[in-house]
């Protein structure tokens, strides 16, 4: 069992996905293991109404979930926590790194993950097969 926590803010002015900072690296024993992810990201919030929030779970340079879609659309400043359970199957025993990205939805402005000084966090397990 690997744990993670994210206690800084993270922002993003732009519609592109880049990385929270909150990532974990797990080495599995087992090559048939799977990995359970459990992610819970905490106040995701924007400083523009009809932006929206999007946050994606990725293993390496692989997408794996896109969670969390134009969070927080209709209002400004409406926080969010999205949390997921995962389940993957990467197939080795070299050390595996997952990582939470976001983006803002559309449009201008700026979003926030750990606003208000909150912490996000991700948990990873093997299950060994």
């Amino acid at each position: 069992v690997v744990n993670s926590l994210l206690s800084s803010n993270a922002a993003n002015a732009t519609a592109s996905y880049v990385d929270t900072g909150l990532t974990a690296t797990i080495t599995p024993k087992f090559a048939s293991s799977k990995i359970l992810v459990l992610v819970n990201i905490m106040a995701v919030e924007n400083n523009t109404a009809l932006e929206g929030t999007h946050v994606k779970l990725v293993r390496g340079s692989t997408d794996l979930s896109e969670w969390g879609k134009f969070m927080g659309y209709t209002r400004t400043y409406m926080n969010a926590h999205p949390s997921l359970n995962f389940l993957d199957s990467p197939a080795t025993t070299s050390a595996t790194t997952y990582k939470v990205q976001f983006k803002r939805g559309q449009g201008g402005g700026q979003t926030n993950i750990n606003a208000n000084a909150s912490t996000s966090s991700m948990t990873l397990m093997e299950i060994a097969q």
